[in-house]
């Protein structure tokens, strides 16, 4: 086992140790849907008992084309994965840049969350959120960049995560981009909480 940015990684699990793997389609191809592989009891679990298949019918055509086509387009193209976890790591280590910020997560991951560093944490949960919402407004009027604050249902969540700004990496983005995001996000942090 080793640790990198607090995340744990085993290396050489035999697959005959775990009891499940799964993969969804919702970020990677923006499609619903994923995969469960393990033991047929672990399985018709979540197949039998999931929410998917107690209260949904079918999976649209369009959602399932849209993965569909995305898979063949990453069959055609093998290196677009390789091209998504160059910008990817890029991304994060930008990121790893900012002075208020730091981000959490894998560098491999393409959905990036960026967290208040640890002196500015000593404020309430709505505190920080309303920083975060002053940050990403300045960001969108200032830059005409759009980001995300992830949202969630406070009163049925067993624990709400830290308010974070939510950064999904496109595969198109050029380095000047992804330079031009991060610097408006540490332009806006800068204005809004050295003032």
């Amino acid at each position: 086992m080793c640790r990198k940015n607090k995340v744990r990684v085993f290396v050489d699990v035999p697959i005959r140790d775990l009891d499940l793997i799964s993969g969804s389609l919702q970020h990677a191809m923006a499609a619903f849907g994923g995969f469960i592989v393990g033991p047929s009891f672990v399985v018709d679990h979540q197949r039998i008992s999931g929410l998917g298949y107690c209260f949904s019918a079918s999976l649209p055509p369009l959602l399932a084309g849209v993965g569909i086509k995305s898979l063949s387009l990453m069959e055609k193209n093998p290196l677009m994965v390789l091209d998504l976890q160059e910008k990817c790591k890029f991304f994060h280590k930008t990121l790893r840049t900012l002075d208020h910020f730091r981000v959490i997560g894998h560098e491999l991951a393409p959905i990036k969350h960026i967290v208040l560093k640890d002196p500015f944490v000593k404020r309430t949960n709505e505190e920080t959120s309303s920083v975060i919402s002053q940050i990403i407004l300045f960001v969108k009027e200032e830059y005409k960049i759009a980001l995300v604050k992830p949202s969630y249902l406070e009163k049925q969540e067993a624990s709400i995560p830290t308010p974070s700004i939510r950064i999904a990496v496109n595969r198109l983005l050029t380095r000047d981009e992804i330079k031009i995001v991060v610097c408006a996000i540490q332009d806006a942090s800068q204005k809004i909480l050295d003032a």
